[in-house]
């Protein structure tokens, strides 16, 4: 067994994905989903998706490559004066449905610099104002975001 180095953020959803739980086909065993649709609900997956496919080795696992998972769920966050929501009203808490990313890095590569890479491009992708990315490796959580803030 291997530990891998996890990156992780989240992006919001633009329109319905109730295809997420009950639009797949099955195939093999295996409920298959439809990528355009996914890649419809939120427009930035398709940029990061391309990104990763980019990336090599972020995201390989053995012989697959471009490997990540997409959750749904829920953030919640009050925009705060000087803010710039683009849902939401400055001192009133808000939720928004998120479809969160994951993708794996293997601890033993050997240059740091292009996971800072892959994740600044991610930021720099990103929609929001203040999107975190999570850096999760040897037990600490390492937090990015566009200003770093």
């Amino acid at each position: 067994m291997q530990n891998f180095y996890k990156i992780q953020t989240s992006f919001p959803v633009e329109k319905e994905i109730n295809y997420f739980l009950n639009q797949g086909h099955e195939e093999q065993g295996y409920i298959m989903l439809n990528q355009e649709e996914i890649f419809n609900s939120c427009s930035t997956l398709a940029k990061i998706s391309q990104l990763l496919k980019n990336s090599d080795p972020i995201g390989r696992i053995g012989n697959y490559r471009a490997v990540y998972e997409l959750g749904m769920g829920i953030e919640c966050y009050t925009p705060d004066n000087g803010s710039n929501p683009g849902q939401g009203t400055i001192g009133m808490e808000e939720y928004m449905r998120v479809i969160t990313f994951v993708t794996y890095c293997n601890p033993k590569i050997t240059n740091m610099n292009q996971v800072e890479n892959f994740i600044n491009k991610v930021a720099e992708a990103h929609p929001w104002e203040h999107p975190v990315i999570q850096f999760h490796h040897n037990g600490n959580i390492k937090l990015y975001t566009k200003d770093n803030t």
